[in-house]
């Protein structure tokens, strides 16, 4: 298992940005079974579920949400749909990796959810 240095379980924060605007996040841990809880641009819980439990109790907002979420609207500024990365490690920010298809494309929503977040993709003429 990955920690924080701090003997934490090192939390993935993945920001989902649609056209350079971070929307929703999800703060995913990886131990014995990964977890995935998804919030609002207001760190408020969002009931978006593709297929992994949510991590109860709910995260606690990260210290570095706001640098993160500023983080993500400037690296993803003119791109349709991109999940921008982080960590956060002793009040750093680190940026993770970009993701054009959240998942590979292979794991569906629950609810109407592919059809929300597909609204949100607006691509160029």
């Amino acid at each position: 298992m990955l920690d924080d240095h701090t003997g934490n379980e090192l939390r993935d924060y993945k920001f989902w940005c649609f056209n350079g605007k971070p929307t929703y996040m999800y703060c995913t841990v990886k131990a014995k079974q990964i977890y995935e809880n998804f919030y609002d641009m207001d760190f408020q819980p969002v009931m978006i579920d593709h297929g992994f439990p949510r991590h109860q109790p709910e995260f606690e907002r990260p210290e570095c949400f706001d640098e993160m979420k500023q983080l993500a609207e400037k690296l993803s500024a003119g791109i349709p749909f991109v999940r921008v990365d982080f960590f956060q490690v002793e009040g750093k920010v680190y940026f993770g990796e970009f993701t054009f298809f959240d998942w590979g494309a292979h794991r569906p929503f629950k609810g109407d959810w592919d059809w929300k977040l597909g609204e949100l993709i607006k691509l160029p003429r």
